[in-house]
Parts: structure tokens; C-alpha cells; sequence
């Protein structure tokens, strides 16, 4: 006969117990999760930014033409972009480079910067870029008119 082994399984309300308390907790944590993924994103596209802007800066100084970063929001079912291209003498425009935002993320308004070949901004295209979250969150970039980015 078996003895020495009855009390060694959990009951089914000991097993229902734990499982609620994980579920509690899941759910707790699960929006904290959510409000950190967003403030990552947030701040990992404006880095990125940054990072895309002072190198447009240096494109505009190093080839001799303006540059121009235009970032658009969102549009129905296309997630919110920016571009970044080289405007050429007769006008034309070559495209250096293009960024999508995570789709929980978007652009405040449309907004377009240029700099010159002097790494100035030129008037009227300057300004701040800000990124909003789902949650209402905002970070930005601010391009100042001696074209320096922050």
C-alpha cells in the first residue's frame, strides 16, 4: 500500500489561487510594460533624429547643396515618415535617406527643415519636430536657425 503520499499533490482551489494571483499580476504589469515600450520608442526615434539631422547638416555643408528633412504624419493607413534629400541646382531632389515610425507613434504636425550649404537653417525652415505616443506623450527635437540640433 501506498502511504506517506497523500498530502504530497496541491488542491485544485490551492492551484486556482496561484493562478489568480498571476493573473493579477500579469495584468498589473503588463501596462507598466506598455507605458516603458512606449517611452523607449519615443526616445530611440528622436535619437534617431537627431542623429539624421546632423548628418543631413553635414551632407548639405559637404556637397555643396541644401538639404531638406521633411517628416509627415500619419495618413489613414500609412504610418507616420520622414525623408531626407538632397535638393540638387536644377532643382531636382535625390533622396539620401527615409525613416518610418513604430506604428504607435506619430508625428505632431507636418513639418519641413532645411539646411544650406553654410549648415544654417534656412528661414521659415526651422523649428521643432515633435514625436507623440498613443498615451499623449511627447518628445522633441529642437533645430535652431545656426542649424544646431538638439
Amino acid at each position: 500500500m501506498r502511504r506517506g503520499h497523500r498530502g504530497a499533490g496541491f488542491t485544485l482551489v490551492e492551484i486556482c489561487v496561484c493562478l489568480s494571483i498571476l493573473a493579477l499580476l500579469f495584468t498589473l504589469s503588463s501596462s507598466a510594460l506598455s507605458s516603458f515600450l512606449e517611452m523607449y520608442y519615443l526616445n530611440m526615434y528622436r535619437r534617431q533624429i537627431v542623429s539624421d539631422l546632423r548628418e543631413a547638416k553635414h551632407a548639405a555643408v559637404k556637397g555643396g547643396n541644401y538639404v531638406a528633412c521633411q517628416f509627415y504624419k500619419k495618413d489613414g493607413s500609412t504610418s507616420a515618415y520622414y525623408t531626407i534629400s538632397s535638393i540638387l541646382p536644377d532643382t531636382k531632389e535625390k533622396l539620401l535617406s527615409q525613416a518610418t515610425l513604430n506604428p504607435w507613434l506619430d508625428f505632431v504636425e507636418d513639418q519641413e527643415i532645411r539646411f544650406s550649404n553654410s549648415s544654417f537653417c534656412l528661414p521659415g525652415y526651422l523649428g521643432s519636430i515633435y514625436i507623440q505616443g498613443r498615451s499623449g506623450r511627447l518628445v522633441g527635437v529642437v533645430v535652431s536657425s545656426m542649424g544646431r540640433v538638439r
